[in-house]
This record gives C-alpha cells, structure tokens and sequence, in this order.
C-alpha cells in the first residue's frame, strides 16, 4: 500500500495502481485450462535491466489500451503475430480480443499439444548421453524466464534432482547455472 497516496512528487512512493501492475507483470498466469504435459500457468517476466521490455512498457498507447485514441496502432511485438495469425487465424485481429478460457481455448489446447516443447520427460536424451546446460536470460523479453524457471522445476520434478545433477564426472542430463 502507498503510505501516501496524495504524495505526486518525484520522491512519491509508487501507487496501489502500480504495485498493482507489478505484482501482475511478475506473477504467474494462471491459465483456464491446462496445456501440453500439464502446464496449468505461465511463468511471468522477472526483474530485469529493459524497462520497456523491447515495447511492452512504452509512452504510446496501442488499440485497446487505456487512454488510447480509436485509430490507435496495434502492437506490433514479435508475439502478437502468434496470438492473431496462428490462434486467432486472422492477421488483422485485435490480440487484446483473446479471452481466457474463452471461444478460442480450444484451439489454444491443441496448438500446444503441437507446438510447445514443455515435455519433462528427458529419460531418452539421458540415455543417449546427452547432457543439458540451461541458463535463463532475465533479460530475455521474448522467452519468459518465469516459464523457462517452471519448465527447469517440471524436469526436477519428473526426473529428480539428484538424477539430473550428479557430480561432473558421472552420467549428468542437466545441471543449474546461474549468471
């Protein structure tokens, strides 16, 4: 809670709309139904040194946001071409139009069943050998780190930890960084 709400100034503490916004942008999604390998959130965006976030925070203010004029411009991120064309199926839709749980939830759960790569399941690729390194970019505001930190945790919790990061000289399928 802002300890001063009338407090505007520069050395104001932030709002109760902004820790608002905060706590959302650094929370998880929970979604209405779960997705491929039995994803049931998306992990949000951490902390991280792009205060724009390559255009999500900006001065301007897109279709459908507050504020905005009716011949606003969309958003033109990098995601939204998924959102409009590949779920949507319509390049001139609005993304904002999407609603949770909504007419377009199916069609969400079977484009992950296609496209998402969230299996835990990384027994095959241990026995093969392979060794994974996984370091997560919270600078990264494209692939969400609180995804990429959930899916890692999916791992662990289906092959076990002490499985996965076993000494350097031993059969090791992933081991945890940080940077």
């Amino acid at each position: 809670m802002d300890p001063n709400p009338q407090d505007t100034s520069a050395a104001a503490c932030l709002t109760d709309g902004q820790i608002a916004t905060l706590e959302m942008v650094y929370s998880p999604y929970v979604l209405a139904t779960p997705l491929a390998n039995g994803v049931t959130s998306f992990g949000m965006w951490l902390p991280n040194t792009d205060p724009s976030g390559s255009g999500l925070i900006a001065r301007t203010r897109f279709r459908g946001q507050e504020g905005a004029a009716d011949d606003a411009p969309m958003h033109s991120h990098l995601g939204i071409v998924g959102v409009t064309g590949i779920l949507m199926r319509d390049l001139n839709a609005n993304p904002l139009d999407y609603v949770e749980g909504g007419p377009l939830n199916a069609r969400r759960v079977e484009l992950s069943a296609v496209l998402d790569s969230t299996s835990p399941d990384l027994s095959a690729f241990q026995k093969r050998g392979g060794r994974l390194m996984v370091v997560i970019g919270t600078n990264d505001t494209l692939a969400s780190p609180g995804a990429q930190i959930g899916y890692y945790q999916s791992i662990i919790d289906r092959m076990g930890a002490r499985r996965l990061t076993r000494s350097r000289g031993s059969s090791c399928c992933l081991r945890r960084t940080t940077s």
